[in-house]
């Protein structure tokens, strides 16, 4: 579009010095064209220099023929001609600079603005002066228009300019709204990604913790069955050899914790660091009382105390040992040094302001990383913010909240954790200046970019009301042009804040125009502004291309979304197909760059992965306790068999012995009847078969708890394959008897006919533990004298299997019931569960392609339903493959 249109109204009736008039619009003109191109400097710069050559050459011949003419008014319109020239001149050593100079709408106005009036006021007037001075006539002053008039003389009106403010103002608050929203949607996104960090960091940290805590505990178990075996056996217990016991076990436990042996009264006997010529006590421990004073005390974990034996800061895990009439004989501890909790702390990545510390069950500090001199931060104080006293004084497992006032001043978002397996409690915290350091850097840079978009807003304002006062000049559209291309640029620059890609497709010509920044997110060349489908989508996966096309075609005019893989990354996008009566319009569609997230939601699913897995080993760790107690139990009595047998067998030796010396000898039969005499024949040919029987079933039983053992620990691959179902759920039932046996029957409905399933052995292996556990608890629950009853059953579907584990335990609350799947979620007691085995167990069957679902009436017990196919589906098994 041009900037000067020619008309009548200009012509001065002199043919030479109309066409210089037009020749100087026309290269205005040029210049206007070269500006709205964009063109590069150069070009910018030789039109300028085209308009100043023209501008001078036409003036230098107007002055000459005025000063021929003897035009009166000479003086006043050469020095109207200098008045231009130097601002020329400013304009061309500009454009001549080595400065970038982009031309300025208000220097261009002014050129325009001159040549116009300066034709329609000075030049018209010396027009006329020809006129009369050659033929007596006069040049009519042009009357202008109504329209030109009111653009001459009225400058905006108020309702106009209202209306402008206002559309500004809309746009101003609209971006700064979204820019608000962006940013606030970053620092949401932020915290949710740091709170999963610290949470999963905590989680982790408990795991280490717990999984410590489970190995020394095991320990304590078998050094009490060694002491109480040692003093059932022998009577008494051996220096040397107790010595050697718990130095091996020390070794085992790699030196993470100091073993010490007390007798009844409290005097360590045995240990690291004691010495025959020293006798050391501690009856005056908390531990050791409460060991002395309680039957059943189980495992005891203490606060912090300072040993004594070493003079170290240290956690003592204990238990009590007793003698052969099972009275109290002594106490049993692990010292752990507070160095090995610290180390544990200072594997978390928290940057330069986190935290991580730990505290004892009456909330004393027990050690905290990094270390503080602070008074309040050492050793048993008890000084904390309030958010963390809500925490520790709730029912929750776990927790995370925001705290501003610390002891040390830095602001953290903490995740809060009661351990599992100690009385503890965990704190893991993370500087809200180290993780919103980059989004405080984006704030700055988005104040900066408002500022400017605002003061541009102002400057579109005044230049709206410039254009508008140019249309007696019938360039106000050109103006238009240019202030619609800005709002333009200001929308892609709002876009590209927001990461936002934008295209239009004009369904009729099947042309797409792309918005600043969408060339980058679909990998084409940058220059490139619209094009077909082939220029635009080239990169885009062949199966995406086709659905967006699917969609494009079917031109309903509803909204539609779908991703687009290009490479590594992924597209977000989100568009709406518009029609009419006639003929469709125009599609708009938005892309937003989703990798991130993607690779976000993919870290969360292998944290969970990870869960799993430690869910699976704090399972077996858990089991392990009770495995040996069902080991030891037919252990004793072949044990026992075998030394009754022996003592039978001796004395029927002894009697085969004399039968063959009477008979070598021909001696009588007395000593062979005396010997005889003093052998019960009934009696041992009645018990050594049954004892032999007992001794062999033993084994066999051993051996099938080892064998049930090796399974679960160690399945045969990690890929799914067929497996029976049936002998997994007896593996399960073996390893896991002693949680169940002293709570409840265990009832099998197995069909005999079930067909195997694709799946990975060891991922239902956990399955069924987490659901035979939870059935055990739930029974534990009710606290009844009798026994419960599990109830477990499979049956054929045709195309999959189903699995029922229903239980008469005290069942599941109506609220809880759709909450019970949710990760962490549990409505056990601090420190009995971690609300991870009923999210793992949905997962782990989401995996496989089949469904889980609970039923239950609080007091009417629980089942658990779950269905699998036979094989796994492609997309399903892919998960699993990968798992």
């Amino acid at each position: 579009m041009a900037l000067l249109h020619w008309a009548p109204q200009y012509s001065v009736q002199i043919p030479e010095i109309d066409a210089e008039h037009q020749a100087l619009f026309g290269v205005l003109n040029d210049l206007w064209a070269a500006t709205e191109r964009g063109s590069d400097k150069q070009a910018t710069a030789d039109a300028i220099h085209r308009v100043s050559e023209t501008m001078r050459d036409h003036l230098r011949h107007e002055e000459s023929l005025l000063e021929e003419w003897g035009y009166p008014r000479f003086g006043e319109h050469v020095l109207e001609h200098q008045k231009l020239l130097l601002e020329l001149d400013a304009l061309v050593a500009s454009a001549d600079s080595n400065d970038k100079h982009e031309l300025e709408i208000g220097e261009l106005d002014f050129i325009s603005n001159w040549l116009c009036s300066h034709i329609e006021n000075s030049d018209k007037d010396y027009a006329r002066f020809i006129a009369r001075k050659e033929g007596g006539g006069e040049i009519a002053k042009s009357s202008p228009s109504w329209r030109q008039r009111i653009a001459a003389s009225v400058t905006l009106s108020r309702s106009v300019m209202a209306a402008l403010i206002l559309i500004t103002m809309a746009v101003d608050i609209t971006v700064v709204g979204l820019l608000s929203y962006g940013l606030n949607a970053t620092r949401n996104l932020q915290e949710r990604e740091i709170r999963a960090t610290v949470e999963s960091t905590a989680l982790l940290l408990d795991h280490n913790i717990s999984e410590s805590v489970s190995k020394i505990d095991l320990t304590l178990h078998e050094i009490e069955d060694w002491l109480e075996h040692e003093l059932r056996v022998k009577g008494r217990i051996e220096d040397r050899e107790a010595k050697m016991f718990l130095d091996k076990r020390k070794s085992w436990l790699s030196g993470l914790a100091n073993f010490r042996v007390t007798d009844e009264h409290g005097t360590i006997l045995y240990g690291s660091g004691t010495l025959p010529s020293e006798s050391t006590s501690i009856s005056d421990r908390d531990h050791f009382i409460v060991h002395r004073e309680n039957s059943r005390s189980g495992l005891f974990v203490s606060n912090p105390i300072l040993t004594r034996i070493g003079h170290e800061w240290g956690i003592s895990l204990s238990r009590r040992y007793n003698s052969q009439d099972g009275s109290f004989a002594g106490v049993i501890s692990a010292t752990v040094n507070i160095d090995y909790f610290n180390s544990l702390l200072s594997a978390a990545r928290l940057g330069a302001n986190g935290v991580a510390l730990l505290r004892d069950g009456d909330t004393g500090m027990i050690t905290r990383y990094p270390a503080s001199s602070s008074p309040s931060q050492q050793i048993g104080t008890k000084v904390f913010s309030d958010e963390l006293a809500q925490a520790i004084a709730s029912s929750d497992q776990a927790r995370s909240f925001h705290t501003q006032r610390t002891g040390d001043g830095v602001e953290r978002l903490n995740a809060y954790r009661r351990l599992s397996a100690a009385p503890f409690h965990l704190v893991v915290g993370m500087g809200t200046e180290d993780y919103l350091a980059q989004w405080r850097s984006d704030v700055t840079k988005a104040v900066v970019i408002v500022s400017a978009f605002l003061l541009l807003s102002v400057g579109s304002v005044w230049l709206l009301w410039r254009l508008f006062g140019l249309t007696k000049k019938a360039n106000n559209s050109a103006q238009l042009v240019r202030e619609i291309a800005r709002s333009k640029q200001q929308l892609s620059e709002a876009h590209r804040i927001a990461r936002l890609g934008f295209i239009e497709l004009n369904l009729i010509t099947g042309v797409y125009l792309l918005g600043e920044g969408t060339q980058d997110m679909l990998g084409i060349d940058p220059a490139r502004k619209s094009g077909s489908e082939e220029d635009v989508f080239f990169n885009v996966a062949s199966d995406d291309r086709v659905r967006l096309m699917d969609l494009l075609s079917r031109r309903s005019g509803s909204c539609f979304e779908l991703e687009l893989r290009i490479g590594v990354r992924t597209l977000h996008v989100l568009g709406e197909v518009s029609s009419d009566s006639a003929a469709p319009a125009m599609v708009v569609m938005t892309l937003q760059d989703i990798t991130d997230r993607i690779i976000a939601e993919q870290e969360r699913a292998a944290m969970i992965e990870r869960i799993a897995e430690s869910d699976r080993m704090e399972a077996l760790g858990t089991l392990a306790g009770g495995i040996a107690h069902e080991i030891n139990t037919p252990t004793q009595y072949v044990s026992d068999n075998i030394a009754f047998m022996s003592d039978g067998i001796s004395s029927l030796l002894d009697l085969a012995e004399s039968v063959k010396a009477a008979k070598s000898t021909e001696a009588d039969l007395v000593t062979v009847t005396k010997n005889l005499d003093g052998v019960d024949l009934d009696f041992l040919k009645a018990e050594l078969p049954a004892a032999a029987a007992q001794a062999q079933d033993g084994t066999l039983r051993i051996a099938k708890i080892v064998q049930a053992i090796k399974e679960f620990s160690y399945p045969s691959s990690k890929l799914p394959h067929p497996i029976d179902l049936n002998h997994l759920i007896d593996v399960v039932a073996t390893v896991t008897r002693n949680q169940w046996k002293y709570v409840a029957e265990l009832e099998f409905d197995l069909d005999p006919d079930l067909p195997k399933i694709s799946a990975i052995e060891g991922e239902i292996n956990q399955v069924l533990v987490n659901l035979l556990v939870n059935a055990t608890h739930a029974i534990a629950e009710l606290g009844s004298s009798s026994l419960g009853r599990i109830k477990v059953k499979t049956q054929s579907l045709g195309d999959g299997v189903e699995l029922t584990v229903r239980d008469s335990g005290v069942g599941i609350e109506p609220e809880n019931l759709k909450q019970i799947f949710e990760l962490f979620f549990t409505t056990k007691a601090p420190g009995q569960g971690t609300g991870q085995g009923l999210a793992i167990t949905k997962a782990i069957i989401h995996r496989h392609g089949g469904q889980i679902t609970a039923e239950s009436e609080p007091g009417s017990g629980a089942c658990f339903r779950i269905r699998l196919p036979i094989e796994i589906p492609a997309a399903s098994s892919e998960d699993a493959s990968l798992s």
